[in-house]
């Protein structure tokens, strides 16, 4: 495996951590900085609950002085219903390449004729993830792969994964053969997913190493000989699977060092 240093926002600490308490932001004006300018660039939020609900919505209500925020989301949505259930639920969302992080108080649904609301109080604590630097790792064999889960189609689609580090992935998707005989002049690939789309995906790294995750697509490119390059970021990631995908890496990283002494 080759290993390239590439600046990303890291995943793998949790806010419950207790290493994460060098990210810990208590200052009013730094966390309603933050709220601002989610709310202002209507960035996507992801809330996550304990037990594995999971929402991407954006915020549409802050009421700063009156220490109220609100989700957009859709009354009949029953993640809706799992959320304000929860005990424990997070938002995460991403500003120019740090992730935020918040605990939500208080959550209730608020509906009225214009649409349906998440309501929680402002938080009084958040956690920002500088970005640091990590391995970019890219697989030389055909083992690591993805199984996407498509929308309407039984079977997961595998397709290689040719880059790796905790930022996201990149997948191989091969071209198609083309017709004997066929003098129609070649079109350019497009993308088999808009930008932005979120796939469900099994990635299987090696025999030991294997974790679901949500992909996002984030960018398409195309190579006449290899086929088309598919690079998605982590749109959720679990604890577990994040301290998979870091212990990997630095497996990766070790044995690159080695190489490089022999």
């Amino acid at each position: 495996m080759s290993v390239q240093m590439k600046s990303v926002p890291s995943p793998s600490v949790s806010p419950r951590d207790p290493q994460a308490d060098e990210f810990r932001v208590h200052a009013p004006v730094e966390i309603q900085a933050l709220l601002r300018a989610l709310f202002e660039q209507q960035t996507l939020v992801t809330l996550t609950s304990a037990a594995g609900a999971s929402l991407n919505t954006r915020l549409c209500v802050l009421e700063l002085e009156q220490g109220i925020l609100g989700f957009d989301v859709l009354r009949q949505d029953p993640m809706v219903t799992a959320l304000v259930g929860a005990e424990e639920i997070s938002a995460t969302s991403f500003l120019d390449q740090i992730r935020v992080v918040f605990e939500l108080e208080g959550l209730m649904q608020v509906n009225g004729a214009r649409g349906s609301v998440l309501r929680a109080a402002v938080p009084t604590v958040l956690h920002r993830f500088q970005r640091r630097q990590t391995f970019r790792v890219r697989p030389n064999t055909r083992t690591p792969q993805a199984r996407l889960h498509l929308p309407h189609q039984a079977e997961a689609t595998r397709l290689r994964i040719i880059d790796l580090s905790v930022g996201g992935l990149a997948l191989l998707m091969p071209q198609a053969p083309a017709e004997a005989g066929s003098k129609a002049e070649a079109q350019e690939p497009q993308s088999p997913w808009p930008l932005g789309s979120e796939l469900r995906a099994q990635v299987e790294l090696d025999r030991d190493t294997h974790f679901s995750a949500q992909l996002r697509l984030q960018h398409f490119s195309n190579d006449p000989e290899a086929g088309s390059r598919l690079g998605f970021s982590w749109a959720l990631i679990d604890l577990p699977a994040q301290r998979a995908l870091q212990h990997f890496i630095d497996q990766a990283q070790k044995l690159s060092l080695m190489l490089r002494k022999t």
